[in-house]
């Protein structure tokens, strides 16, 4: 069962964080003129990205059977929703036209967690959230780094680095808690 809700979780993050992965890849050899639009392709999918995080969040604050894991989700919630003021604000400043993404794919994934029952969501939740955290630490460091993305850009990410290293600690804790509680009670 365990690896069946890793593989869920991987193909689902894969999904989501695909499109940034494409547009965090930027090379050297490119010039700051042709990097603007790698920028704004990153912005949208970052902020698309963002906005699913949030929506997920929002279902494990229905779902979730457990305090620790509403807990998480209402901060994830509180961070995300600054992010994407932070997102907007840079957007606008910028006069950035973003190109219109397709939700369908974070539809059909909110749709999959949705469909959960309630003592399986917790765990494809939390792993979903902690790949996913993973991933945007790498390319937000990635991006963070490229001396040719925008620099007020690179400023936003650069903040949710710590954030984003504290959500993977609270999930690998927790993880490792709930696996730590089994084999006590395996044990007795």
């Amino acid at each position: 069962m365990k690896t069946n809700i890793k593989n869920t979780a991987v193909i689902m993050i894969g999904l989501l964080l695909g499109p940034l992965f494409t547009f965090a890849q930027i090379t050297e050899n490119e010039s700051a003129q042709n990097t603007q639009g790698a920028d704004i392709e990153f912005a949208a999918n970052a902020q698309s990205s963002n906005l699913f995080e949030i929506d997920a969040a929002k279902l494990a604050l229905e779902k979730s059977q457990d305090s620790q894991v509403r807990e998480y989700a209402q901060r994830l919630i509180t961070e995300r929703e600054k992010l994407s003021e932070q997102y907007n604000g840079l957007i606008a400043q910028k006069s950035w036209q973003l190109p219109e993404l397709d939700r369908q794919l974070y539809n059909s994934q909110l749709e999959t967690l949705n469909n959960l029952q309630a003592n399986d969501f917790d765990e494809h939740y939390l792993q979903a959230s902690l790949s996913n955290h993973q991933q945007s630490l790498s390319l937000f460091q990635d991006f963070s780094a490229n001396e040719y993305a925008d620099a007020d850009l690179k400023n936003i990410l650069s903040g949710q680095i710590r954030p984003l290293e504290s959500n993977i600690e609270w999930v690998s804790n927790y993880e490792k808690d709930a696996v730590q509680e089994t084999t006590d009670s395996d044990i007795r």
